[in-house]
């Protein structure tokens, strides 16, 4: 999550160097496509947490899910033409298929199966063209979202990026009517199992706030449908 924070520079360095001409971000995943400092990315066949592998076992976990919030949340206003967030399957994608090394879990549950930052990238892709509604955390480090306006509705997108429980109250809008759908431990499964699982109704939303749980999304809708 500490690469979150290098994000803003990366971005003022890219408009320098780009000049006004068009600019796109990846693809970017959380597992390495190249290693600068040997001949390829680092074996990982025990699924740990090993700098520079190409298969790492936070690619299909919620920790995914809520780098890729902050990630675009980074991005969102930055100017880029285009941002591609790793590749559609194998050690860096999206949706499921088996490899050669183990996917614990995954390898064992019957299909359909994806990872949830499947329902992230689902969700961004969808909001292609339209407007985007900024979204400001005040504890950045903790907290990220993005959000856009989709005719009259807002959709935000929220995450916990750390290893605790994070309290989320929303303000500077009208919250009358609003519903979430909250990807987390224990929306794991069904979540894999159904790729359009975000697109199912929420709950209504709390005035007083929410409870995000450890790497927690929350997909919320403002306004009418």
């Amino acid at each position: 999550m500490e690469t979150l924070e290098t994000l803003p520079s990366i971005i003022e360095s890219m408009a320098a160097i780009a000049a006004g001409k068009a600019w796109r971000v990846g693809p970017s995943s959380i597992g390495t496509r190249d290693n600068p400092y040997g001949v390829g990315p680092t074996p990982n066949p025990r699924n740990g947490r090993v700098c520079m592998a190409e298969l790492d076992p936070r690619q299909r976990g919620l920790f995914a899910a809520a780098w890729s919030v902050g990630y675009l949340s980074a991005f969102a206003a930055s100017g880029a033409e285009a941002l591609i967030l790793g590749t559609p399957t194998g050690p860096r994608g999206a949706i499921y298929r088996r490899l050669t090394d183990p996917q614990p879990w995954f390898d064992d549950v019957e299909p359909p199966r994806v990872y949830p930052l499947y329902h992230v990238i689902a969700a961004a892709a969808a909001a292609s063209g339209c407007d985007i509604q900024a979204v400001t955390s005040n504890a950045p480090r903790r907290l990220a979202g993005f959000g856009w306006r989709a005719g009259k509705t807002t959709r935000l997108i929220l995450a916990n990026l750390t290893p605790d429980n994070v309290h989320v109250r929303l303000a500077g809008g009208p919250l009358s009517g609003a519903t979430y759908r909250l990807l987390d431990d224990t929306a794991f499964a069904t979540a894999s199992a159904e790729p359009n699982w975000a697109d199912h109704p929420g709950k209504p939303l709390n005035v007083k706030g929410t409870a995000l749980g450890p790497y927690a999304v929350a997909f919320v809708k403002l306004g009418a449908p």
